[in-house]
């Protein structure tokens, strides 16, 4: 079912708003712990909850391939997040919504002449 614009804008508005932190307390714990151990997989999981819940938005969104949009979007949130952390620059929200708007449109256009690259 597709939901239409709305929709497109809830995903790019609920992917950004997770920006407003300084930085994910995954990330940073995964950075200073050993794959294989209990804090790395507790960041696996959580990760992968997220990615299942941008890619069940995305297909509400009407995206054409809902898996390259939410793995293209975890990836810009990640970002964003690290950019939080390490640089924590005003205007990293604006930017990260403009790349997840051009991300969304582009997934849910209907016509397709434009096209996320897929995924190897």
């Amino acid at each position: 079912m597709v939901l239409g614009g709305d929709e497109a804008k809830s995903v790019t508005h609920r992917a950004v708003a997770l920006l407003v932190v300084r930085g994910c307390a995954f990330i940073n714990a995964a950075a200073e712990s050993q794959p294989g151990t209990a804090v790395h997989d507790r960041t696996v999981l959580h990760k992968t909850a997220v990615l299942s819940w941008v890619h069940e938005l995305a297909e509400r969104a009407g995206a054409r391939e809902p898996g390259v949009l939410a793995r293209s979007l975890t990836l810009l949130l990640d970002g964003g997040l690290a950019s939080g952390s390490l640089d924590a620059n005003p205007d990293a929200p604006e930017a990260a919504k403009a790349s997840a708007r051009a991300l969304v449109d582009v997934a849910t256009r209907t016509d397709s002449s434009d096209r996320l690259p897929a995924l190897s």
